[in-house]
Parts: C-alpha cells; sequence; structure tokens
C-alpha cells in the first residue's frame, strides 16, 4: 500500500475500465484513505483482483497484489471468512476431500494431468476424453482430480492454502511428478506461481503443437474471452487462437483482450459480496462480443458468462465442434456437477487400482 500511495500518478487509466475503481477512486487514492484510517480494508474483497489495473499502469505499479494483501491482513486480525464466502469454501473443501479427490499414478509417472474441479465436475466425459488423448502422446501420464485451493489463496487464507498446495505439490514430488499440465487456468496460475519443484504447461499449447483431434471443419464467426488469470500468458493466447482457427472459424476480437482482458465477473470471489459490480463485467463482455459466439477455456467463465450470451468451452469446440456451434453439446450443472465428480473418480479407480495412491487429507474447520 505504501508503493501505491506514493507512486501512483493519479492518471485514473486504470479507472476507465474498473468499476470497482470508479466506485471508490484509483489506487492510489484507496491506498492513502487505507494508510490513513479512512477506508474500511473489507472493500478488497470487492476487487475481482483480475489485474486489469496492472495491465494498464503506466508506471507498473501492480494495485491487484496490493488488494490480495489486504485480503490477507484482514483474514489475519479476524481468523474468520465472510458469510458471503462459506459456499465456496465448502466447495473447496469437497475438493480436497478423500471422497472427490484421487490420485491415479502410473509406474514410471512423470506427468501428471490436472483438469481442475469446476472443469471435471461440468464435464466428466471431455475429462475422459482429454487424459485418453495424453495418454496416447505421453506414456504413462497420470491424473490427479483435487483442488489447488486458489479460493482460499484469493480470500487472504494464507497460511491454508500455503499448507495444502505444499503437501500436494510434496506428494506429487516425491512419487516421481515432474510436471504438471492443467486444463483450467486458475489450476495453472497456481501452480506455475507457487510450484517450485515442477513444471506447468497449459493443456492448449500442448493441443496447439500436436494437433486437434477432429477432422471437421466448421464455418462462423466467434470471440474469444481470455480468463484474467491467463492475462500476461501470451503463449497461451497464441495458442488458443491457432485451435480456433484450425477449427476453420474466424476470430472477431473484443475490444478488450489478451493482457487487456476483462473479468468474467466471478474473479477473485468477488461476486459473492458485490453482485452489482459482477454484473458490470457481464454486461460489458455482452456488449463487446456483439452476435458472436464467445469461445472461452474455463468452465467458470463459461458458466459464469453463459447466463447472459452463448459462451463455450474450446475444449467441447475440439471434440465436438458440430454439437457446440449449434448449442447441443451436453454439460453438468450444479448440483449435480457433485455427482459427476464422483462417478469419474470411480471409473478411474475401477481401472488398474494398482495405480491409485492415497494422499493423507486434513482439512481444518472454516
Amino acid at each position: 500500500m505504501n508503493n501505491l500511495a506514493k507512486e501512483c500518478a493519479g492518471c485514473d487509466l486504470c479507472v476507465k475500465d474498473c468499476a470497482f475503481l470508479k466506485r471508490y477512486g484509483n489506487p492510489g487514492t484507496i491506498a492513502n484513505d487505507f494508510l490513513g484510517g479512512n477506508r474500511n480494508e473489507l472493500i478488497s474483497f470487492e476487487c475481482s483482483l483480475c489485474s486489469l489495473c496492472t495491465s494498464i499502469c503506466p508506471k507498473d505499479l501492480d494495485p491487484c497484489t496490493a488488494f490480495l494483501g489486504l485480503r490477507s491482513k484482514v483474514f489475519a486480525a479476524t481468523r474468520e471468512v465472510l458469510p458471503e464466502h462459506r459456499g465456496i469454501l465448502a466447495y473447496e473443501k469437497k475438493g480436497l476431500s478423500q471422497r472427490y479427490s484421487l490420485y491415479k499414478l502410473p509406474e514410471a509417472c512423470s506427468t501428471v494431468f490436472f483438469p481442475g474441479c469446476t472443469f471435471t465436475g461440468t464435464r466428466a466425459t471431455r475429462t475422459e476424453q482429454i487424459y485418453a488423448w495424453l495418454g496416447q502422446q505421453i506414456p504413462n501420464t497420470g491424473i490427479v482430480l483435487d483442488c489447488c485451493t486458489k479460493p482460499s489463496h484469493d480470500l487472504g487464507r494464507d497460511d491454508f492454502f500455503n499448507t495444502h498446495f505444499s503437501a500436494m505439490e510434496d506428494f506429487l514430488v516425491g512419487n516421481g511428478v515432474k510436471k504438471v499440465i492443467t486444463a483450467c487456468p486458475n489450476c495453472y496460475k497456481v501452480f506455475s506461481t507457487y510450484a517450485q519443484k515442477l513444471k506447468t504447461e497449459s493443456i492448449y499449447e500442448i493441443l496447439a503443437e500436436t494437433g486437434v483431434m477432429t477432422t471437421s471443419k466448421i464455418s462462423g464467426c466467434v470471440t474469444i474471452h481470455d480468463p484474467c488469470v491467463t492475462r500476461f500468458e501470451t503463449g497461451i493466447h497464441d495458442s488458443v487462437r491457432k485451435l480456433v482457427k484450425d477449427q476453420g472459424l474466424e476470430i472477431k476480437e473484443m475490444e478488450h483482450c489478451r493482457e487487456k482482458t476483462t473479468c468474467c465477473g466471478e474473479g477473485g470471489a468477488a461476486f459473492a459480496v458485490t453482485p452489482d459490480l459482477a454484473s458490470v463485467w457481464r454486461k460489458r463482455r455482452k456488449e463487446e462480443a456483439g452476435n458472436n459466439r464467445i469461445i472461452t477455456y474455463c468452465a467458470g467463465c463459461c458458466a459464469f458468462l453463459g447466463k447472459s450470451v452463448r459462451t463455450d468451452h474450446l475444449l467441447d469446440l475440439l471434440f465436438e465442434p458440430e454439437k457446440t456451434m449449434n448449442g447441443s453439446v451436453k454439460r453438468s450443472t450444479p448440483p449435480f456437477t457433485y455427482l459427476a465428480r464422483i462417478n469419474l473418480k470411480r471409473k478411474f479407480k475401477k481401472k488398474n487400482r494398482e495405480e491409485i495412491l492415497e494422499k493423507e487429507c486434513s482439512i481444518r474447520e472454516f
């Protein structure tokens, strides 16, 4: 906060694009208010942590990290979570539990596929298909059904996040794993930022290098929503666009894309406390998309934006292009996503049971 207070030029370039900053002022003003005791630190939970302000700042300041630090400070002082966040943390707790988690590591396994909680729940069949495809490309690929604990990370529960993520990384490394392939951009962000002993790759970059799974060619025009957590991942941006174009589709970019992308509205769990701000992001996305179908590569963004505008997941497009474009792809929705995850785990456990490893999982009460 001290750095923001001293260095922010007050140019308001970031304010123009952010509903949160329009409500509370530029980062320098907010920082000075906090330091002067004139602002409630709880407003940090209204920021989507999307880093758009960071990408725009002409002085290379990072307000997003400062607001995340405020969240950590609030939790460290109170050891309590806001009532609005209990559902999110309950979702995380399920993902970490023995009921939903699974470590299927074949002999000589050095690479694992980590699909993520939301993707697995909404697209269990797709998870199976990608894992099977990866097995053909990389022998002895394993699969891990677990939670990366990004919800706790974003809510400032630093000790909880560090404890569980470190335990997961140590378990994988201890069993010979060297690389993690993610489908969820949030999981990619967590692993690429915090894993010290594991290499992280996105399934989209691997697919772009290897080639798509279908030979069908379709036509039409779509636009791309880049999840805000991949804002600075140029390689992923390029790979996604290559995959879409290889399907025969034309891409019409929205005003805010790639490093200037906007949040879908779900980021940073801000939607739980300020649904009005979340709706601003979603409305803007709908306006920028116009009449074009949105293709994204985040299951969470897909569901959140899908409430207002036609939105499909890139992996649905690659596996079932015709059904994706005519809107007939099947996917699970809550609460059936939990059943889908349990059934998927059962399927994996039935095959080669000797490959299943158990990880001790002790979750503190929230």
